[in-house]
């Protein structure tokens, strides 16, 4: 009877140890992103131009960045490729205006890309007004919603 508890003990001690050391999950489909077309809307600050980053340098892959504000694109462009990497491409366009900009700026960056077509598109744009809920206007509600 001690010899099954014991058994038993020591294999879910060794479940819990593979559990805690087991190494990060990977999926197979992202280990090799190299040349893959990666669009990223609102890519020009915070978390995606940080994606665009880890697209770039860690998978060395093709990266497409739209956003509405020049200036901060031709920033985005010197901070992520400042030796004019080919591999990204920052493109003014508003994603919640007319469908035909957008499709537009998505073909001149397949062509720029070689014709590769997008793999994965990251919407990250969008507005955020800091402000109470009670201090918020109808317009603000709207404006957030719309992008």
């Amino acid at each position: 009877m001690w010899i099954i508890i014991c058994t038993v003990i020591i294999v879910l001690i060794l479940f819990v140890l593979l559990y805690f050391l087991r190494p990060i999950y990977q999926p197979i489909c992202l280990l090799n992103l190299r040349d893959v077309h990666v669009v990223i809307t609102g890519g020009s600050s915070g978390i995606g131009k940080e994606l665009a980053r880890q697209f770039l340098n860690e998978h060395q892959a093709r990266v497409t960045i739209l956003a509405r504000n020049q200036k901060r694109l031709d920033e985005c462009q010197q901070d992520l490729a400042p030796d004019k990497n080919q591999r990204l491409l920052c493109l003014s366009v508003d994603v919640s205006g007319s469908y035909s900009n957008v499709e537009k700026a998505i073909e001149k960056a397949c062509q720029y890309h070689e014709n590769r077509p997008v793999s994965i598109l990251i919407n990250n744009a969008g507005i955020f007004y800091a402000k109470t809920f009670d201090e918020t206007t109808p317009d603000d509600f709207e404006q957030m919603g719309k992008s």
